[in-house]
């Protein structure tokens, strides 16, 4: 991603040219923010990893006798079906897929926001254009098997200078139908969470924390916000895959300021069990999956080293917190994720915003591997033992921290679980699949300039313009 992962994420491929690496203190923030919108942001942002710079180097061992990397291909990718035309030219246009739909909101230089939905097979439309409105600008398009969300912000005055995380509105559709369905509003630092059967939304303002049928937007459940407010609320995930699109495991986790930790039925709200950790500070970051919850903060004030700590929310009260690793002074740890069973993963960051990227095997309470990241590193994405590092440069490595993948300019996303897709991100390029975990390259074919990022699935790549919205076969 670019250097600052609160931008409006759907843009930042337009913007990476432009962007400058960030400061200490702005990856710091984001590295706590990111767990205040885990499900969305992770999912979101994974298949946009964008870095700022040129050129690119491929780690991998030599070939072996009769191994070579396959030819290279220079014809353009295969497009699927006729360009969808917008029929004006727009400010920004953003994609996104769900299962065999590819979903394209676009915004007219008059402010009116526009959605469509196209069959990934074919490249038909899959149901008539719909309107949203006209606004400021548009933050986000973004598919779910169960909804499709348009984030708008309605206001663009009202956001502080610097500050790329604004009150929005969103709306929500029917993916199959593109129905309307209902609308809700966020503030810049609430937290949601994305479950396959509700949105579950804390209010930074209140406290409060409600669940809502994704179908009639419905209010499923409510809990006050008191005075104990909530710090962070949490998905469970998994452990060999930090970037789900929504949560399947029914368990909601609320940390509280006072250090109490809530762990609640996600569809109904009826409490599971409590369980204690330090209060956190300002500072702390927390991420939950596997039945743990692991949370890193400050022992003391500004001075004091980080400490990361790991909490089993089983039983009746959880078990007793356990330390896993404690910096050094002056070092902090930006963002955290799972990154394999029995592993956490989390991005090491020292005053002049040097980073490392640290493994730890939680069950020995050891470190596994340490691997450099340069300046500027911003977050991680983990999936089936590969870990993607964002930043000023894009880093791939394998379960081990070996370096596989160093890209400095263009995009990467996820095509498999043993593949990746490097694009040529704005100019014009190739695409080429990399092959995990040895990093061997594939050129699946050209592409044009693109003005805003591709989306993709397995075989299909979806490309927005400000004219149009292309879709192009990877599979031939």
């Amino acid at each position: 991603m670019p250097t600052n992962l609160d931008q409006l994420f759907e843009r930042l491929g337009q913007q990476a040219d432009a962007i400058p690496l960030a400061t200490a203190e702005q990856a710091r923030d984001h590295g706590r923010r990111r767990t205040r919108r885990q499900a969305m942001i992770s999912a979101a942002l994974a298949v946009c990893l964008v870095a700022v710079g040129v050129g690119a180097t491929l780690y991998r061992p030599r070939h072996g006798p009769g191994q070579t990397a396959g030819p290279a291909s220079t014809r353009p990718l295969p497009e699927v079906g006729s360009p969808f035309r917008f029929g004006a030219e727009a400010r920004q246009a953003l994609s996104t897929i769900a299962g065999p739909r590819a979903f394209t909101g676009w915004q007219t230089g008059d402010g009116t926001i526009r959605v469509t939905a196209a069959d990934l097979h074919t490249g038909k439309p899959a149901w008539a254009t719909r309107t949203v409105g006209r606004f400021d600008d548009l933050a986000r398009v973004y598919a779910l098997p169960q909804a499709l969300l348009v984030s708008v912000v309605p206001d663009r005055d009202a956001i502080p200078l610097n500050d790329y995380n604004p009150d929005t509105t969103t709306y929500v559709y029917d993916p199959a139908t593109g129905k309307l369905r209902w609308k809700y509003a966020s503030g810049a630092s609430d937290d949601e969470v994305f479950h396959d059967r509700v949105l579950v939304q804390t209010s930074a303002k209140t406290g409060a924390t409600t669940a809502y049928d994704w179908v009639t937007g419905a209010v499923r459940w409510t809990l006050p916000g008191g005075s104990d407010r909530t710090v962070s609320t949490l998905g469970m995930g998994t452990a060999d895959n930090s970037m789900q699109a929504s949560f399947t495991d029914d368990r909601l986790i609320r940390v509280l300021k006072s250090g109490q930790v809530q762990v609640r039925n996600i569809t109904t709200g009826a409490p599971l069990l409590t369980a204690k950790i330090p209060a956190p500070g300002p500072a702390s970051v927390f991420v939950a999956y596997d039945g743990q919850l692991f949370d890193a903060g400050r022992t003391g004030d500004a001075t004091t080293p980080f400490r990361v700590e790991g909490t089993k929310l089983t039983g009746d009260g959880g078990d007793p917190s356990s330390g896993l690793l404690v910096l050094p002074a002056g070092r902090e740890v930006q963002s955290m994720w799972q990154c394999g069973s029995g592993r956490l993963c989390l991005l090491d960051t020292d005053g002049s915003a040097s980073s490392s990227v640290v493994a730890l095997d939680f069950a020995q309470r050891r470190t596994l591997w340490r691997a450099d990241v340069g300046i500027g590193g911003a977050d991680g994405y983990f999936r089936h033992g590969t870990t993607v590092v964002g930043g000023s440069q894009l880093l791939v490595l394998d379960q081990n921290g070996k370096k596989v993948l160093s890209l400095q300019s263009g995009g990467l996303e996820w095509l498999s679980d043993d593949a990746l897709l490097a694009t040529p991100g704005t100019g014009a390029g190739v695409a080429t699949r990399v092959h995990l975990p040895d990093g061997r390259q594939t050129v699946l074919g050209t592409l044009p300039a693109q003005q805003n990022p591709c989306r993709n699935n397995a075989d299909r790549l979806v490309c927005p313009s400000d004219t149009d919205v292309r879709i192009f076969s990877l599979s031939g």
